[in-house]
């Protein structure tokens, strides 16, 4: 049984795809769950993940004990242009020393055009709104909950956090925006439409469009938008980051580490780095140097889930 998926639910309580329990081997029947039997390993992985999570709170204490002068350097020097539009592979690793509502307010300031902006869901029937290719957080329950609420009630734009929009190169309308936050939401929006277009609720809510948005720069960089997804949902005690999220992030790394090991006249290789045990100490040493916040300290996860990944 691959060890990852055991740690995914004994350790992190996440929770994954069908398809993917079915064929980790972790439920004979889906819904049906197997006893764990090597429980010797996912120790082994829970104990990494702590290790990781005490590293982050290192990080977070020396965050803490800077001084607003230290804080002043940091936004100076973040703020050259190439640390802002430069290609990077993590926020981490464009913004090592800025976190929590620090860092959210930084990328506020530099790069939103608008932080009250309206946009209507529809022009000329066409809809003007849909989720961004980054949200990797797609789910159907969540959007049938909201469905219903808006059918009963309407959207409350005044209980609801901000809504973060972001446009995109080859749109039909200069309104055209892609969801960053709130895609859930908006979905709902157009599927109630579609089920009930004459209900007053559904109506109003159409009518008054999108409220009060925060509107990101077009060239905003993958990797911060990835950030604003993942920590609005997390503030807004939204769904969380999931089994299937988990994936995603383990293959958006391995195009990572490929591309970085093929780079032509530069090539990592086993050959070129003496031998398999020096090929793996230069993969850990970069996945360290990435940051990413379920991978950079445990290898064990990144490795054993890379490996399901490839026997897929």
């Amino acid at each position: 049984m691959p060890v990852c998926f055991a740690f995914l639910h004994a350790s992190l309580g996440m929770v994954l795809p069908p398809q993917i329990l079915s064929a980790s081997g972790l439920f004979g029947t889906v819904g049906k769950p197997i006893r764990v039997d090597d429980t010797d390993s996912v120790v082994v992985a829970a104990s990494e993940a702590e290790s990781a999570e005490q590293h982050q709170d290192s990080d977070d204490l020396e965050m803490a004990e800077l001084t607003s002068d230290e804080l002043d350097g940091l936004y100076v020097e973040y703020s050259k242009h190439d640390r802002l539009w430069g290609q990077y592979p993590s926020i981490q690793e464009r913004f090592p020393r800025l976190k929590g509502i620090l860092l959210i307010d930084f990328i506020i300031l530099k790069y939103a055009v608008s932080t009250n902006a309206t946009f209507d869901f529809f022009h000329d029937g066409k809809k003007l709104l849909s989720r961004s290719p980054l949200t990797d957080r797609d789910e159907e329950s969540t959007r049938q909950d909201y469905k219903q609420r808006i059918l009963k009630r309407g959207l409350n734009q005044i209980a609801r956090s901000k809504s973060i929009t972001i446009p995109y190169q080859g749109s039909w309308h200069l309104q055209c925006r892609h969801w960053l936050a709130a895609a859930h939401t908006g979905e709902a929006c157009y599927l109630a439409n579609d089920e009930q277009p004459h209900n007053p609720m559904v109506v109003k809510t159409l009518q008054e469009g999108l409220k009060d948005v925060i509107d990101m720069h077009i060239d905003t960089p993958d990797d911060v938008q990835r950030h604003l997804l993942f920590t609005m949902n997390e503030d807004n005690g939204g769904s969380k980051f999931n089994g299937q999220q988990l994936i995603n992030s383990r293959r958006r790394l391995g195009g990572q580490w490929k591309a970085h090991r093929t780079k032509p006249k530069a090539e990592i290789t086993v050959r070129s780095c003496g031998g398999e045990a020096q090929f793996e100490a230069l993969h850990r040493q970069w996945l360290k140097g990435t940051k990413d916040r379920h991978f950079a300290n445990n290898w064990p996860l990144y490795s054993k889930l890379g490996s399901f990944l490839n026997n897929l």
